[in-house]
């Protein structure tokens, strides 16, 4: 089988770690794996396993729409070349142009969300209508990283047998626990953290290094590369935190920093990584600390991709605590069989691909259609910025009217609202949005109450006992 990769951009970070597991995998099993992308490392894409690459220029909203029938033109002509297969896409502008390209080209078109922020509201109102109820709806099979993702997604616009959960995963046989089991490095000594440095992870970051240092580890060196890390380095500086924390780039050699170092700390694939090497790990979210990886924690974490949302920041109190308790033999040896189970990739990759044989392709005649009246008529506007591209869709919805499915039907009285008011697609899922925190928010509300409720139950025992002890003779 022949699979061609589609990405925006291809530079050192989760998304790739995982796209070249991927490519080696099938790489293995005797498929080849093709790449065409906007923008990226080019060492780095060369030394990532592919058959041939393409590079397509920047792939953003802000393409007319004759860049945009451009590079669609280009695709098409590399799976024409290389007799490609299949269509894989991943975000963002990728999605939209591969499933132009797959239908074009009578292709299958298999689509990866790899988190909520897979799912964007900050393309614009024609891309989010694209992609939701036409893009999606059309392509064979939809990889969604966890559950909390697919949740994301219009469910009642997707036949249940495109949807596939399709976890992180690590080789196994590649990250192993080191051979040099003499050496025992002290749990309080430098730890590693290793992540992409973004501002969405710093305050998760900023947080374990505060605790780190306040318990007692030596020190902290973070491995990444991103667009904060200037303002981060001041902000450590701000903190006190300085002399603290090292910070080294980004590595390609995730394998052998894991073992330099008493324990890591992340989130994500970098968890996985640690626990496949038998290494002691803090799972960091976001906003904070979430507590020492054992096998509860990841099965936990696992819904949201282990990225630490819905689960509670620890104390540097309880950090002291899971530091001192949770890192026996016998937890390290449980969270590597963890991996063997839920997150190998030759069991992920293994099952997407048996999967991939029963899928069938579909034709799509809107995406077809609107391709060969945007080439007809030479328009030139701003493909995800204008209300003409709205126009020929529905054009295409009347002409086509007979042949449509009644859901593609429906989407004439959606075109014509959002013609009138462009906001109302987006403040409906804004309104969806803000309900779901709400829920979330009360349900914690209640959880805490709860706890709460038992804490002051066991003080009231103890303060009991205790005053029994001081008053026996």
């Amino acid at each position: 089988m022949k699979i061609l990769i589609i990405t925006d951009k291809f530079i050192l970070g989760g998304l790739e770690s995982q796209i070249i597991g991927y490519v080696n995998h099938l790489s293995s099993l005797g498929h080849e794996l093709y790449l065409a992308v906007g923008d990226g490392d080019r060492n780095y894409i060369s030394n990532s396993g592919f058959k041939d690459v393409e590079y397509l220029g920047e792939l953003s909203n802000k393409l007319n729409s004759c860049e945009f029938i451009k590079i669609i033109e280009n695709v098409r002509r590399c799976i024409s070349e290389w007799e490609i297969d299949v269509i894989h896409t991943h975000p963002f502008i990728s999605h939209i142009i591969g499933g132009f390209a797959a239908k074009l080209e009578k292709k299958m078109h298999v689509i990866s969300l790899h988190g909520p922020a897979s799912i964007p509201n900050y393309f614009g109102y024609i891309y989010i209508f694209l992609f939701k109820y036409i893009i999606l709806p059309s392509a064979e099979k939809i990889l969604c990283v966890s559950e909390e993702t697919r949740d994301l997604l219009p469910l009642s616009l997707l036949k249940k047998d495109k949807l596939l959960i399709c976890r992180n995963a690590v080789d196994v046989h590649s990250f192993i626990p080191s051979e040099n089991t003499t050496q025992k490095l002290s749990l309080y000594g430098q730890w590693v953290f290793i992540s992409r440095l973004d501002e969405e992870k710093s305050t998760g970051l900023i947080d374990f290094a505060i605790k780190a240092k306040s318990i007692g580890i030596t020190g902290l060196t973070v491995i990444g590369d991103g667009p904060y890390k200037v303002d981060l380095m001041l902000k450590l500086n701000e903190l006190s935190l300085s002399d603290f924390v090292e910070l080294k780039p980004a590595s390609l050699d995730i394998k052998s920093n894991i073992h330099k170092y008493s324990g890591v700390a992340g989130m994500g694939r970098v968890i996985l990584e640690a626990c496949a090497s038998g290494k002691p790990a803090f799972l960091v979210g976001y906003d904070g600390v979430k507590g020492a990886v054992q096998t509860t924690l990841l099965l936990h974490a696992r819904r949201e991709n282990y990225s630490g949302r819905g689960l509670d920041n620890i104390s540097a109190e309880e950090m002291r605590s899971d530091l001192n308790t949770t890192f026996h033999e016998g937890n390290l040896k449980y969270n590597r069989c963890y991996i063997y189970k839920y997150a190998n990739e030759a069991n992920v990759w293994g099952t997407f691909i048996n999967e991939l044989t029963k899928a069938n392709i579909t034709e799509e005649i809107l995406l077809v259609d609107l391709f060969v009246n945007l080439k007809k008529s030479n328009d030139y506007f701003e493909f995800f910025n204008s209300n003409h591209l709205l126009l020929k869709l529905s054009e295409i919805i009347y002409v086509q009217y007979e042949s449509l499915s009644l859901q593609q039907q429906q989407l004439l009285p959606l075109i014509n609202i959002m013609s009138i008011n462009n906001n109302d697609v987006l403040i409906e899922d804004y309104k969806k949005q803000l309900k779901q925190a709400r829920e979330y928010i009360e349900d914690k509300e209640i959880y805490i109450a709860k706890l709460k409720a038992e804490l002051q139950k066991i003080m009231s025992v103890r303060d009991i006992d205790s005053s029994v002890i001081v008053n026996n003779p």
